[in-house]
């Protein structure tokens, strides 16, 4: 059966769907307190040892970052390292393109990218940072993303732009930089670590 809802309607359910978004945990494992941001906004200090919960972000969360150990701008370019997620809305595609109700029912927005960038210039690096998602790895899949040093090749050396909707179910898991996690955008957590070691680079 097609419905022909109108078009507000229909981008509202998809908006539904996908705006509570996941549940991000920040530890600070750094050596001392610092402050932290997100998406250019500062969230406070965040205590050495230490661990604040975001959810409700939706699906453009902005990045994680922190301007402690000689990170923030330079030339008006952020240089900090940093946390980065993007969701691709591939209900509200289907939606879009078919108007048809029954898609919303089986494509659901569940495909998650998360990423970490440097600075290109390895004397930027302020701190380590890890991405962990809560599912289990499996084949490339939803695996731990860490950039521990200014020249570690599993982080962005600038902020990656991402077009065209979501790949094929069947498309293997991307390679790093770029990590991937398929699951329900709704259930996913990520645990965000600075400092994975307990120090600083």
């Amino acid at each position: 059966m097609r419905f022909t809802l109108p078009f507000a309607s229909l981008l509202a359910l998809a908006t539904l769907v996908c705006a509570q978004g996941p549940v991000y945990r920040v530890h600070n494992n750094c050596p001392e307190d610092f402050e932290l941001f997100i998406a250019q906004q500062s969230q406070g200090i965040l205590t050495k040892g230490g661990t604040i919960t975001k959810t409700d972000l939706g699906p453009a969360a902005g990045y994680f970052y922190t301007w402690a150990n000689g990170g923030g701008e330079k030339d008006n370019m952020l240089i900090s390292s940093r946390a980065g997620f993007f969701f691709v809305v591939s209900a509200f595609l289907a939606v879009r393109m078919t108007f048809d109700w029954r898609v919303l029912s089986y494509a659901q927005p569940n495909y998650w990218y998360y990423y970490i960038v440097r600075d290109p210039d390895a004397a930027n690096f302020n701190a380590g940072i890890s991405i962990v998602p809560n599912a289990p790895e499996s084949n490339g899949f939803c695996a731990p993303a860490v950039c521990l040093d200014g020249n570690c090749t599993t982080a962005f050396t600038h902020p990656p732009v991402f077009n065209g909707g979501p790949p094929p179910a069947n498309a293997p898991a991307p390679s790093p930089p770029n990590f991937q996690c398929k699951v329900d955008p709704n259930t996913v957590e990520f645990d965000i670590t600075f400092c994975p070691t307990g120090s600083w680079p």
